[in-house]
């Protein structure tokens, strides 16, 4: 614990700028293209998330579980195998997705969507499927290392930074379509110096690499595919997409901002799983599963309480936080109480799938995925059309909360201990009586 603690610190940190980057971003973007322009940027920042995390393959976990547990041997030739071959992968299918959605920008645009605005935006945005997928799986790798300075640095801080500074020239030059423009380019920025920070941290292992069977990574990523997929895509960009069909770029505009604002309450989970993941890996190899919950639920513990000064501002000055992106984004404040309630359980419920994930129990974390995934997809057409984007906030949070009941419920089963964040003093006293 004394090892998260000190690392999370780091991440901790380095998360902390990079929200405060990724923030200013935002309300930059909200405020120079306004509610309709910015609902315009989210439903292409939307299409082409969906797009990455459909290109990776499942790949984030599966490279980061393989690479951790070669390193901890010191197998680098089995290191770089792995990682060559799921770089490869998910490049191949990164660049077919990016040239599909090139190719298809103006008939979902005008077809699907009755945005013709959208279009140009979209083009721009289609190269970043290529350059998100690189620069998330190359952040993955680095975190196998446990080179955790830069993997936050390459996931997390740099490509928020690259795109704050382009950003602006970008939208004074080319409107709506600039800031699509800067993110692609900035996230390419960053996922070529997380290949520069990958070749460095290797450059003393002179071993070459080895093969590594593609049945093998495609048996542990496959089933994190459809998990990826609903976690990745489906709970945080489905209902953006499907308020776009049946609202207003407005209303995606508001929503979209709400949605990135609370993204600023996962940064403490993330610092901390940045640091848990390896050890994670390793301890449940070892079966260290007392060892491992305990790790886990003072994690989840710290998370929460770390967080929840954010979570009190969020949920009691839901429309003056709102107001920062302009006037006319304050009307969603009712958004974001109900997206910051949905986080609020979520903390509270713990990373049970995550652990699952990267202890063996890929199948397991895939059906509780796919319950909360039907589940939303079902509140989102049953809410969306009769309460816009409440019902949209409404479903998204649904989501959100039934995957991580899944977890908690599956991690007590398979593992032995339970993911909730409660105080280690109290599960002792529990147990004692």
């Amino acid at each position: 614990m004394r090892d998260v603690l000190t690392g999370a610190a780091l991440a901790f940190v380095l998360r902390g700028l990079g929200a405060g980057l990724a923030f200013a971003l935002n309300v930059v973007i909200a405020r120079m293209l306004g509610a309709e322009g910015s609902g315009l940027y989210f439903l292409a920042l939307s299409l082409t998330m969906i797009l990455s995390v459909i290109a990776r393959l499942g790949l984030d976990n599966t490279l980061l579980r393989f690479v951790a547990a070669a390193a901890s041997r010191q197998d680098w030739g089995r290191v770089k195998g792995v990682q060559r071959l799921g770089m490869r992968v998910a490049m191949a299918a990164g660049l077919g997705l990016s040239l599909l959605c090139y190719a298809l920008a103006r008939p979902v645009s005008e077809g699907l969507l009755d945005l013709p605005g959208l279009a140009t935006p979209l083009r721009w945005m289609s190269f970043s499927v290529l350059t998100y997928s690189a620069m998330s799986l190359l952040a993955e790798s680095l975190k196998g290392l446990k080179h955790v300075r830069d993997s936050m640095l390459v996931s997390g801080v740099l490509y928020p930074l690259f795109a704050l500074v382009l950003v602006w020239p970008s939208i004074r030059l080319f409107g709506t379509e600039g800031a699509s423009l800067a993110y692609a380019l900035a996230t390419g920025l960053s996922a070529l110096t997380g290949w520069l920070m990958w070749k460095a941290a290797l450059a003393p292992q002179v071993e070459a690499a080895k093969p590594f069977p593609i049945s093998e990574m495609w048996a542990s990523c496959r089933p994190l595919w459809v998990v990826t997929v609903v976690n990745g895509a489906v709970v945080p960009w489905l209902p953006l997409l499907l308020l776009g069909y049946w609202g207003s770029a407005e209303d995606v505009g508001i929503l979209g901002a709400a949605t990135r604002l609370v993204t600023v309450l996962t940064f403490f989970l993330v610092a901390v799983n940045t640091v848990l993941s390896p050890k994670i890996s390793a301890l449940a190899q070892d079966g260290e599963f007392q060892t491992l919950g305990r790790i886990v639920r003072q994690s989840a513990f710290m998370v929460m309480l770390a967080a929840s000064p954010v979570f009190a501002v969020f949920l009691l000055f839901g429309a003056a936080t709102m107001s920062v992106f302009g006037p006319d984004f304050a009307q969603g404040g009712g958004v974001l109480m109900i997206l910051t309630a949905g986080q609020l359980v979520a903390s509270f419920l713990g990373p049970g799938g995550f652990v699952l994930a990267l202890s063996g129990w890929e199948s397991k974390v895939r059906t509780a995925a796919l319950i909360s995934a039907v589940s939303m997809i079902f509140l989102s057409l049953v809410l969306i059309p009769q309460f816009g984007m409440t019902g949209a906030a409404l479903a998204s949070s649904a989501g959100l909360v039934i995957d991580r009941i899944g977890g908690a419920y599956l991690t007590r089963k398979h593992l032995g201990f339970h993911s909730l964040a409660i105080p280690e003093i109290l599960v002792k006293r529990l147990h004692a009586e």
